[in-house]
């Protein structure tokens, strides 16, 4: 979906705008709650440990 507003006030731009703050990008890390179930994908943790320490394409580059 796309909408695009001409000639927004600053005042209406910053309501619109997700402080950053709020975004989750930028939210520290939570603890993992060992009592909870683990839904990520095998595969993808897999790689990503592999990414992490030093054996994937990342370092290489």
């Amino acid at each position: 979906m796309f909408e695009e507003k001409i000639g927004i006030r600053e005042s209406e731009l910053q309501q619109m705008l997700t402080p950053k703050s709020q975004l989750a990008i930028f939210r520290p890390l939570k603890p993992i709650d060992p009592s909870k179930p683990d839904y990520s994908s095998k595969e993808i943790m897999d790689e990503v440990a592999k990414m992490m320490s030093g054996d994937g394409i990342i370092e290489r580059l």
